[in-house]
């Protein structure tokens, strides 16, 4: 945090230092050890990371490409987009909801969880209702039909974090995680994309 500082004046963002998988990370360290400078630098990449990954025109969720991927003296790579991405940002969004108690991030946090339904570039879903399992990726022209255990774990994963959120808002008691089937994500996915 130190060297994240001393180049705050010079107008460069040090997003390198706190990169997008640990933000979640970085902002839950700094709330459980009272450390406001920590939850800040985490709150303030986050916010950053959110606003160079949305669309210019429709103001989408773009998750930075894996081809060439966002370099200090560089453009931000397109594509190819991954979920891994996608669900690393919705649980860094929850996490700064929790913390912060602001619905901003809860909002961003759904607006993000609706690229894996098809509110992306190519306006076309990863997540496949038929196997229940999520696309690899966008590519420009194209999805990536295979889907692979870190494309669905992915998106399992962030589905179950806007569901626990579904559910502690609610304030069902009792409240218990099921096994996840093709024919109930279904159904789960038509009932939060209608949100």
């Amino acid at each position: 945090m130190t060297r994240s500082r001393s180049h705050r004046g010079s107008g460069l963002k040090m997003w390198w230092l706190i990169p997008m998988r640990d933000c979640p990370g970085s902002i839950a360290r700094g709330e459980s050890s009272s450390d406001e400078r920590m939850i800040a630098a985490g709150l303030e990449s986050l916010n950053w990371l959110l606003s160079v990954q949305r669309c210019e025109s429709k103001g989408h969720f773009v998750p930075i490409g894996s081809q060439g991927f966002y370099r200090q003296t560089g453009e931000k790579a397109r594509f190819d987009q991954q979920p891994v991405e996608a669900a690393g940002t919705v649980s860094a969004c929850l996490q700064a909801y929790r913390v912060t108690g602001d619905d901003r991030w809860r909002s961003e946090a759904w607006q993000i969880f609706k690229w894996f339904l098809g509110d992306n570039d190519l306006q076309r879903p990863l997540y496949d209702s038929i196997t229940g399992g999520c696309r690899d990726g966008l590519h420009p022209d194209r999805v990536n039909e295979n889907q692979g255990s870190e494309s669905t774990l992915s998106f399992l994963t962030a589905l179950t974090e806007m569901r626990l959120l579904e559910k502690a808002e609610s304030n069902e008691p009792n409240f218990k995680i099921h096994a996840i089937r093709s024919s109930a994500v279904q159904t789960e996915i038509s009932a939060i994309a209608s949100k």
